[in-house]
């Protein structure tokens, strides 16, 4: 059986850029309180799917290297599930691994569970 493509959402994007600068985004390191800009490129792919009818997972992987070795290489994988509870309740879990050499050597994980109150004044 093949799987028809048209209800899933795929976007992917690259780049290499030099001296990039986007703030928080993952070409810059702080070093002694001045920012630093890193030449290298950047590939993030994201999947947003509606599972269920009130059920939607969404994951966006992100990758940048600075073409140094991929010891160096940067990795943030972060996927989200959420789901509508009622017309003012939704419920979301996500969860988020990453590998940042230059900030941390390893792998680091977090996780959260998140309880969303909805209301309309208009």
């Amino acid at each position: 059986m093949e799987r028809d493509d048209s209800d899933w959402n795929w976007t992917n994007t690259g780049h290499a850029q030099f001296g990039q600068v986007k703030l928080g985004g993952q070409a810059i390191r702080k070093t002694d309180d001045e920012l630093k800009a890193e030449p290298g490129a950047e590939w993030v792919t994201e999947l947003k799917k509606t599972v269920a009818d009130k059920l939607l997972l969404q994951s966006t992987l992100a990758t940048f290297t600075n073409f140094k070795g991929w010891d160096e290489a940067t990795l943030d994988w972060t996927s989200t599930v959420s789901y509508q509870l009622s017309k003012y309740i939704n419920v979301n879990a996500s969860g988020e691994l990453r590998r940042d050499i230059q900030q941390f050597d390893g792998w680091q994980w977090k996780h959260q569970f998140s309880l969303g109150l909805n209301y309309s004044f208009l």
